[in-house]
């Protein structure tokens, strides 16, 4: 591999630190524009799938 190939092969470890600043920059916005959550909100709503489910499964 030529110097030039190097340079325009990205890494595993740079695909892997954008992928993880592009998922901290909307978690920054999400933040920001009030989308959300406490943890006893998902807890509740994770209830509220599963008990769904079970009933959906009862049919």
């Amino acid at each position: 591999m030529n110097s030039k190939e190097q340079t325009n092969t990205l890494t595993n470890d740079e695909l892997y630190n954008l992928y993880l600043n592009s998922k901290l920059q909307k978690s920054i916005d999400d933040i920001k524009n009030g989308r959300v959550m406490t943890l006893e909100e998902l807890k509740k709503y994770i209830d509220e799938l599963e008990e769904k489910h079970a009933t959906d499964n009862t049919k």
